[in-house]
C-alpha cells in the first residue's frame, strides 16, 4: 500500500509538472510569433484639397494583426521617419491633422512634421521638404522626388511589431500649367542686358499668375496679375553690378535693380559660392516657370522653360578718315570698336555700294584700311565692276566712292547709293561656335576741301512754283561744280560747269504734273521738267514715304577735278519755298463813322469830277483835313472808292498813268548819296495828290544789324567798303492819307575781297502790300555777278506786279554796284551804288 501511494505521488508530480509546463510554453511561443510577423503593405488612396491649395491628403488602410493593440503610421520627412499613433484601428487619414511643416518653416530649411496640429496639410509636391532634408545630411535619397513613402507598424502590449514594406504615395497633382513660351531680346549694342517676353495658356478658374524665376540658388516669385503674358523689360529685377560684385544674388521686387544680364554667369557664380545645390555655374540660361493662382491659393508650377539671351549686337564702330600722305587723291579709314567677352576674332565689313564685304582682322579692336588695297582698281571701275578685294590685290580707297556705288547700282538696280560720298563700315565679333549680330553701320566721308562760302536763296515765281538760287566760293583745283537736289529718295546732280552761281529757274528740273500722275517722280537732269513746286512733298511721297509730309528742299554743292572726282562738298541747310505773303495786317481800329460821313457829304455827295486835276485835288484836299486822321484804314479805303465813284473810268485811268509817271520821276531824282557809307539814307517826296513816296537805301556788313524799320534807302552812294560780306538794299515805299500801303524791296548780297566784287545773290525780302495796293508777284535775280576790274559793275534786278486801284502795274528795280578803287594791302574798296526804278 505504501509502495502504491508512493508510485501515485510520483506519477502525480510528474503529471503536474507536465501540465504546468505545457500551457506556459504554448503562450510564450504564440506571442513571439505575432510580434515578428510583418504586416501586409497598407493601401493608400490620395486626394487633392482642390485647385490652388497645393495640398492633399492620404487615406491609409491595412489588415489587422492578431494580438495588436495599436498601430503606428510611418512617414518619411526626407531626413528620417516620423511616427503617428493611430489607435487600435485599421484606417487613418492625414486630412485635418496639419502635420506638414508650414511654408515659413520650409523657407527656414526645416523639415520636421508636426504632432501638435500647428502645421498644414500635406503638400502636393514635397520636393522643397526633401531639399531641406538633403541639405541637413539626409541619406533617404528622396531629393527631387514627389512621392511620399509610408508604412505601418503594429503595436503589441509589450513591444512594437515589425514595420510593413514601404508604399510610395503620390498626392494627385493639380492640373499643371503648360510651359511658358519665352522670347528673348537684347536691349541694344553695348548694353550687356536684355529682356524676356513670356506668354502662357490660361488655366480654368485661375484668378492670377506668378512668374517663377531661378536666381541660381532658389526660385523667386513675381505676381503678375490675371494675364497670360509678361515681360521682364523695365521691371529692374536683376541685381545691380554693385550687388553682384558684393556676392549678392537676390532679385529685386522694388524696381531698384537693373535689366537682366545677357550673361548671368556672375550671378550663378555668387550662388555657387553661397552653397547652392543647383548646377547652373558657368551657364547662361535662365530657368523660368509659371504658376496659376486660385481662390484657395497657389497652384502647381509648370515645367521649366529655359531662356537664353541672344548674342548681343556689336557696338557701332568709330571711324576716322584721312588722306593718304603719299597720294592726296586716295585716303584710308581707321576703325575702332569695343571688345566683347569671349570673342576670338573680329570681322570688319566695308560697303561696296550693294553689300558688305568682310575682312577677318584678328583679335584686335583697331584696324586700318591703309595699305590693304581693298578697293576696286581704276580699270575695274571703268569696266563697271564694284566688288572689293579682300585679298589685298586692289587699290587704296578713293576720296570719292560714287563711281563704285554707281557701278553697283547699274548691276543691282534695286540698291542705289550712287549719290553718296560716304563710306560705311560694320563690325562682327567671332565666337568659338557662333558670331555676333552685325553692328550698326558707321558712316564718314573722306577729308575734302571746303567752300569759302555757299549761299542759298529762294524766290517765289507764282502761286505754285518757286526758285532756288545758289552761289558759292571758288575751290582750288576745281574745273567744275555740281548742284544736287533731293527727290525724297536720292540726290540728283546738275553739272553747272565752271561757274560759281546757279538758279533752278528755267532749268526744267522738277517732274511735271503729268509725270507725277503717271508715277514718274524723278528729278530731271535733261531740262525736260518744270519749275520747282512750292510743295515738293507729293514727289517725296512717291519716292519715300518717310518724307511724305516734308515741304523742304535739300541741296548740296560739290566741286570736281579734271578726272571728275569730287574734291569738295557742302551739304546746304534745308530751304522752304513759300507762296510769299505780300500783305500786312490791316488796321482794325474802330475809326470815326461820323467824320467819314461828314467828309463824304462835304466832298463827294452830289459832286462830279470832270478831269484829272480835279481828281488829284479832291484826294489831296481830303488828305489835308483833320478828320481824315480819325478814320480807320477801312474807312479811308472806302472813302477813296467813293471818290473814284464820281469820276469816269477814263479820268481814273489817266490819273493812274499820271501818278505812275510822277512816281518814276521823283524816285529817279532822289539823291541819297552818303560818303560815310554805313547809315540808312532816305528821302520822302510829296506827290501831287498828297500821297508820299519814300526812297531808302542802306549798305551794311552782313553781320551788322540793319537800321531799316518800315522804310529803306538811295539812288546814288559813293562809299568805302572793307573786305567782307555786305548787303546793299533799295526800298520804295508808298503812303496815302497817312496810311502805309506797301513797299517793294531789292536786297543785294555781295562780297568785297581781293578779286573785286561778287554778287552772291539777291532777295525781295521786305516786300509787302495791302488790299488796295496788292503785290501779286515778286522775284529777283543777279544779272551781273562779278566786278573784277575797276569800273566794272555787279547788278541785280527785281520784278514786281502790283494791283492798285483796279489796274495792274509792272515795276522793275535795278541795282548797280561799281568798283572804283581796290586796295589789296589795306583790304578795302571804293564802290558807287545806284538803283533804277523802271515802269
Amino acid at each position: 500500500m505504501r509502495k502504491l501511494l508512493t508510485k501515485l505521488m510520483i506519477f502525480g508530480m510528474v503529471m503536474a509538472l507536465v501540465i504546468s509546463t505545457i500551457p506556459a510554453y504554448s503562450l510564450q511561443e504564440g506571442v513571439s510569433a505575432a510580434t515578428t510577423d510583418k504586416p501586409e503593405k497598407p493601401t493608400i488612396k490620395t486626394y487633392t484639397n482642390g485647385p490652388g491649395t497645393g495640398t492633399g491628403y492620404m487615406d491609409i488602410s491595412w489588415k489587422a494583426m492578431p494580438g495588436a493593440t495599436n498601430y503606428k503610421i510611418v512617414i518619411s520627412n526626407g531626413y528620417n521617419y516620423e511616427y503617428f499613433t493611430t489607435g487600435n484601428v485599421t484606417t487613418w487619414s492625414t486630412k485635418g491633422k496639419k502635420i506638414f511643416p508650414t511654408q515659413a518653416e520650409i523657407s527656414q530649411g526645416l523639415y520636421k512634421f508636426h504632432t501638435d496640429g500647428k502645421g498644414v496639410e500635406f503638400a502636393t509636391d514635397p520636393r522643397a521638404l526633401y531639399e531641406n532634408g538633403y541639405k541637413a545630411g539626409s541619406t533617404h535619397g528622396l531629393r527631387n522626388q514627389q512621392k511620399y513613402i509610408v508604412g505601418v507598424i503594429p503595436v503589441y502590449s509589450t513591444t512594437d511589431g515589425v514595420r510593413s514594406d514601404i508604399v510610395d504615395a503620390y498626392l494627385p497633382a493639380e492640373v499643371q500649367p503648360e510651359k511658358a513660351i519665352a522670347k528673348t531680346y537684347s536691349n541694344g549694342a553695348g548694353t550687356g542686358t536684355g529682356y524676356i517676353d513670356l506668354s502662357w495658356k490660361a488655366m480654368p478658374g485661375a484668378t492670377g499668375y506668378k512668374v517663377v524665376i531661378g536666381n541660381g540658388y532658389n526660385y523667386e516669385y513675381f505676381t503678375v496679375g490675371n494675364v497670360t503674358s509678361w515681360s521682364t523689360k523695365g521691371k529692374n529685377i536683376f541685381p545691380t553690378k554693385a550687388e553682384l560684385d558684393k556676392g549678392l544674388y537676390r532679385f529685386h521686387t522694388d524696381g531698384k535693380g537693373t535689366e537682366f544680364a545677357n550673361d548671368p554667369t556672375q550671378l550663378y557664380e555668387n550662388t555657387y559660392k553661397a552653397g547652392t545645390t543647383w548646377v547652373l555655374r558657368g551657364q547662361k540660361k535662365y530657368l523660368i516657370r509659371v504658376m496659376a493662382i486660385y481662390t484657395a491659393g497657389d497652384g502647381v508650377t509648370s515645367d521649366i522653360t529655359e531662356a537664353t539671351m541672344p548674342i548681343e549686337q556689336m557696338s557701332t564702330p568709330v571711324l576716322t578718315s584721312h588722306k593718304t600722305e603719299t597720294d592726296l587723291k586716295t585716303g584710308y579709314l581707321n576703325v575702332s570698336w569695343k571688345s566683347v567677352p569671349e570673342a576670338i576674332s573680329y570681322k570688319v565689313g566695308l560697303f561696296n555700294g550693294y553689300t558688305y564685304q568682310y575682312v577677318d582682322v584678328g583679335k584686335v579692336t583697331t584696324w586700318s584700311t591703309k595699305g590693304k588695297k581693298l578697293w576696286a582698281t581704276e580699270q575695274e571701275l571703268n569696266e563697271g565692276k564694284y566688288q572689293l578685294h579682300t585679298d589685298g590685290t586692289g587699290s587704296e580707297l578713293p576720296l570719292d566712292p560714287m563711281k563704285t556705288y554707281s557701278n553697283a547700282h547699274e548691276a543691282n538696280p534695286n540698291v542705289n547709293y550712287s549719290d553718296r560720298l560716304i563710306y560705311y563700315a560694320r563690325v562682327i565679333a567671332v565666337y568659338p561656335a557662333d558670331v555676333s549680330p552685325v553692328s550698326a553701320n558707321a558712316a564718314i566721308t573722306m577729308p575734302m576741301d571746303s567752300f569759302e562760302f555757299v549761299n542759298i536763296e529762294t524766290n517765289t515765281l507764282d502761286k505754285d512754283t518757286g526758285e532756288i538760287y545758289a552761289s558759292w566760293g571758288e575751290v582750288e583745283g576745281a574745273v567744275g561744280y555740281k548742284v544736287w537736289i533731293y527727290d525724297g529718295s536720292i540726290y540728283k546732280s546738275i553739272d553747272v560747269g565752271n561757274i560759281l552761281d546757279w538758279t533752278s529757274q528755267g532749268q526744267g528740273i522738277w517732274p511735271t504734273n503729268e509725270e507725277i500722275l503717271m508715277g514718274n517722280m524723278g528729278v530731271h537732269q535733261d531740262g525736260s521738267g518744270t519749275e520747282l513746286a512750292i510743295n515738293p512733298s507729293i514727289v517725296y511721297q512717291g519716292n519715300n514715304t518717310g518724307f511724305a509730309n516734308d515741304v523742304h528742299y535739300y541741296t548740296r554743292i560739290t566741286a570736281y577735278n579734271e578726272k571728275r572726282e569730287t574734291i569738295a562738298i557742302q551739304q546746304n541747310p534745308k530751304v522752304k519755298l513759300e507762296a510769299f505773303d505780300y500783305t500786312v495786317e490791316e488796321d482794325t481800329s474802330t475809326g470815326n463813322v461820323a467824320n467819314y460821313n461828314a467828309l463824304k457829304k462835304y466832298y463827294i455827295t452830289n459832286k462830279t469830277i470832270k478831269n484829272v486835276e480835279e481828281l488829284k485835288n479832291t484826294i489831296k484836299i481830303i488828305g489835308e483835313t483833320q478828320e481824315i486822321n480819325t478814320l480807320s484804314t477801312k474807312e479811308k479805303q472806302q472813302l477813296i472808292i467813293d471818290v473814284y465813284a464820281i469820276a469816269s473810268p477814263s479820268i481814273i485811268d489817266e490819273y493812274e498813268k499820271s501818278m505812275e509817271e510822277e512816281i518814276t520821276n521823283v524816285v529817279q531824282s532822289a539823291d541819297v548819296n552818303d560818303p560815310n557809307g554805313e547809315l540808312l539814307q532816305e528821302e520822302t517826296i510829296k506827290l501831287s495828290d498828297g500821297s508820299d513816296t519814300t526812297v531808302s537805301t542802306e549798305d551794311v556788313g552782313e553781320d551788322t544789324f540793319s537800321t531799316f524799320g518800315e522804310s529803306l534807302s538811295p539812288n546814288y552812294r559813293v562809299e568805302k567798303k572793307n573786305f567782307g560780306s555786305r548787303l546793299f538794299t533799295v526800298k520804295i515805299s508808298y503812303t496815302s492819307w497817312g496810311v502805309k500801303v506797301g513797299a517793294i524791296v531789292l536786297s543785294n548780297h555781295y562780297t568785297v575781297n581781293s578779286k573785286g566784287l561778287t554778287m552772291r545773290y539777291t532777295s525781295k525780302a521786305g516786300t509787302w502790300g495791302s488790299t488796295f495796293w496788292a503785290i501779286t508777284s515778286a522775284s529777283t535775280k543777279t544779272t551781273d555777278k562779278y566786278a573784277e576790274k575797276l569800273n566794272y559793275n555787279i547788278n541785280g534786278a527785281g520784278w514786281y506786279t502790283i494791283r492798285a486801284k483796279g489796274s495792274m502795274r509792272y515795276v522793275e528795280l535795278r541795282s548797280t554796284i561799281t568798283l572804283t578803287d581796290l586796295s589789296l594791302s589795306k583790304k578795302y574798296a571804293y564802290v558807287v551804288q545806284k538803283y533804277q526804278y523802271v515802269r
